[in-house]
Order: structure tokens, then sequence, then C-alpha cells
């Protein structure tokens, strides 16, 4: 008989991230677990971005926005489709010059918000502070963040009352050239901002509580020559103040032990086949046929 593709209502465990088992038009199910690439995307999307761009595209000016309409859009100086963070052959990243930039359409929102991406430092970027994230507008620069050339981070914050920070020293040290690492920045007017490098809070300050952030639209990297030398991939936004819980759990998703190789396995249901009950089995390579 045929069998339809569907999904089965288990599923598999990645880095604590539960995923679907998909069921192919052949009655083949790959029960191997998957590259980090797609686990991450599913905890980005539980985790409630309203933008989410993996900057994974081989080719072209757009940047997709995977869980929301404000693609983005890719400026000269960008070279895609380089080696990213996971190990998926499909999960690249994306390299900008120091004068390149991914704008999007989509509003910071100015009250609580997290800000996401890896960043693959290549070398010094241009200016004193490249950006790894700016305004798309180039208006009111409500949320910056930069590093120096040893690695150092800053920030700057633009509101709606008091006015501008001006570039503030957050951390030494965090961002190597050569290697990858995981940056996110979260604002909440009600408690702190605060910056997390490679699953691990680096600073942290209660200084702007009550604070409304200016109105601005979210830029990856920064053109105009004041933008990181960098390889920038899993950018993504979001709403809310993102836990420290969920930002080490983001992290931990790309040293996770996946594909650790399948164990054969029988299944409490079967196929009847001339009125015998056969069971499922998953072999060693991790496939089941459920077609009969």
């Amino acid at each position: 008989m045929p069998v339809l593709p569907g999904t089965l209502g288990f599923g598999r465990t990645a880095g604590g991230v539960n995923l679907p088992i998909e069921v192919g038009g052949d009655g083949a199910i790959d029960g191997s677990l998957p590259g980090g690439g797609e686990a991450y995307a599913t905890a980005v999307r539980a985790d409630g971005a309203t933008g989410y761009w993996p900057l994974a595209e081989p080719s072209g000016t757009t940047a997709t926005d995977y869980v929301g309409a404000h693609n983005g859009t890719y400026s000269s100086g960008v070279t895609l489709g380089q080696v990213g963070p996971f190990p998926d052959a499909d999960q690249t990243s994306a390299a900008f010059d120091g004068s390149a930039s991914c704008s999007t359409t989509l509003a910071y929102p100015t009250t609580a918000l997290s800000m996401e991406v890896w960043v693959y430092r290549l070398g010094n970027g241009q200016g004193a502070k490249p950006r790894v994230f700016s305004d798309t507008l180039a208006t009111n620069f409500p949320f910056e963040l930069s590093y120096s050339d040893f690695g150092d981070l800053y920030f700057f914050l633009d509101f709606t009352v008091g006015g501008a920070t001006g570039w503030v020293a957050a951390a030494t040290n965090v961002i190597s050239v050569g290697s990858w690492t995981h940056l996110v920045v979260t604002f909440d007017t009600a408690t702190s901002y605060t910056i997390y490098a490679n699953g691990a809070v680096v600073y942290q300050t209660t200084a702007y509580a009550g604070k409304v952030l200016l109105p601005g639209q979210v830029q990856w990297n920064m053109a105009s020559n004041q933008g990181s030398n960098s390889r920038l991939a899993q950018a993504a936004t979001y709403p809310t103040a993102l836990s420290a819980t969920q930002v080490a759990r983001h992290y931990a998703l790309q040293t996770a032990a996946f594909n650790p190789g399948i164990r054969p396995l029988a299944l409490m249901y079967g196929r009847t086949a001339g009125d015998v009950n056969v069971p499922f089995r998953v072999d060693a390579s991790g496939k089941l046929n459920i077609s009969w």
C-alpha cells in the first residue's frame, strides 16, 4: 500500500531539543540525530524569535527571515557560503568585509529585547569600533554592539529620555581571531542590560532600569566602513530578554554530541503482512521502513 509523508508523534532529542521524526514518501525514516543547526533553529523558534536570519544563503542579495516577514538585504562586500558554526553542510555563514551590512526592516523593540549572533572574527574591522549590529535607518542608533582590535566589547544605547550612553566598555578579550563566539545581548527596562559570550555573562548592569530605547531597525554588521571583518551566522532578534538558561542552552547546541550512533530498536507496534504482525525495526544505520 502507498505510504503518505508525515510526522510521527514521538521525536529525537538533540542537545535537549525535541525534534519530530519525518516520514518520507517511500516510508523511510532516518532515526539518527541531526546536525546542530537543525536543533538550534528549533530552539530559536521555540524561544519566541521575531526575526531569524541564518545568513546561510549560497548566493544572492536576500537574507531570508525564517520566522517573520523581514528579509534582510546584503550590501556589496558580503561573501556567502562560508563555513558556519555548525557541522551541517547547509548551515553556512556570511563573511562581511568591514564595509558591508545586512539591513532589515524589523523594528527594534524599545522596552525588552535580545540580539543573538555567532561571530567568527577574521581580523580587525573598520573604524575604531566596528559594529556587530546597529541601526539600518542610521538615525538614532538605539542598540549597538562593537568590538575593538583587541577583541574587547563595547555597547551604545540611545533612550527616549536621557539621551545616549556613548560607547561603554563592557568586557575585554572576548572575541578572538579565528574562532566562533556566540554573542547574546539582552535588555529589559524592568531589570538589566546583559551581555553573554559563549553561554556565560561577561557584563551586566541595572543602570538603565526604567529606560525606553529610541526606535530603530535591525542591521547586522554596518556599512560605511564601520563594520566588523567577520563571518556572521544564525542571527536572531527576540521581543524579550532571554534568560541565562535559554542562552546557555543555545550555546551548548554547538558542542552537543550529535549523531552518536544508532542502536537497533524494535518498536512496540508493527505492520500486518498476510495476517502476521511484524514489528517495525530501526537498523544500525538508523533507517526504518514502514511500507508493507
